[in-house]
């Protein structure tokens, strides 16, 4: 069903491409883009775009530790999108349309830029550049919507460039995780076999292949083949070799 589903958002998604390229070529090649088509093409990019991140942020469900949080993007992106269709039609007679609306897409954003990088796995020497990344987000998504919604920092000199900083280390930080992701895989495999083989998860004798083995009395590095009687002994490199 999940897979269904996916597939149909896809659909939706390249049709509602589709129908914004011909609205805007009709427009260029017409010369005339009345306030209706404006506000057709609005609705339309607004659809896109809502589908899209909710989708963005939904592929972070598979993570446990963010729990109901990948929801809660979604929400915040269809809320605000379906805002931003409202004040299209309306031509924003209410200010705070416009500004619940880009507070809402702003949060979905954020959400769904902490759980795209939740998907990374790392090490755990690498994970507090992880978390120092969800810290960022969250830090400059308040200071956004603090100016959206307040003149805080308007006549500050010190908001700009602390907002400015933020930005710079959460770029940093983010460009560093899947960096990161890729220096751990070959040390999170290394890690998941020993673990299979220090639990006496099914292995194969060499000589054999049976699926018959047993750990050798008094000796822990030694393991024996019931059906052949090999014993033999498995060695992990330092650092592993492919």
């Amino acid at each position: 069903m999940t897979f269904i589903q996916g597939r149909n958002a896809m659909k939706f998604v390249l049709a509602s491409i589709a129908v914004n390229a011909v609205i805007g070529i009709i427009a260029i090649v017409s010369g005339d883009f009345s306030d209706l088509d404006g506000k057709i093409l609005v609705t339309s990019m607004s659809l896109t775009g809502g589908l899209i991140l909710a989708l963005a942020s939904l592929t972070a469900r598979t993570q446990r530790f963010v729990k109901y949080v990948p929801e809660g993007g979604a929400a915040f992106s269809i809320v605000g999108f379906a805002l931003l269709i409202y004040g299209a039609w309306t031509a924003f007679d209410s200010d705070d349309v416009g500004k619940a609306a880009g507070t809402a897409i702003l949060f979905a954003a954020g959400i769904t830029h902490s759980g795209l990088l939740s998907r990374s796995r790392l090490m755990p020497r690498y994970r507090p550049v992880l978390q120092s990344a969800w810290l960022f987000a969250a830090v400059l998504v308040t200071m956004i919507t603090m100016m959206i919604w307040t003149p805080f920092g308007e006549d500050n000199e010190i908001f700009p460039r602390v907002m400015g900083v933020v930005i710079i280390l959460l770029a940093a930080v983010t460009l560093a995780v899947p960096v990161l992701h890729r220096s751990s895989r070959m040390d999170l495999a290394l890690d998941e076999t020993r673990d299979r083989l220090d639990g006496n998860v099914t292995r194969y004798c060499p000589i054999c292949g049976s699926e018959h083995i047993e750990p050798v009395a008094h000796s822990e590095d030694v393991s024996r083949c019931e059906a052949c009687g090999a014993r033999f002994t498995v060695n992990f490199p330092a650092q592993p070799s492919c």
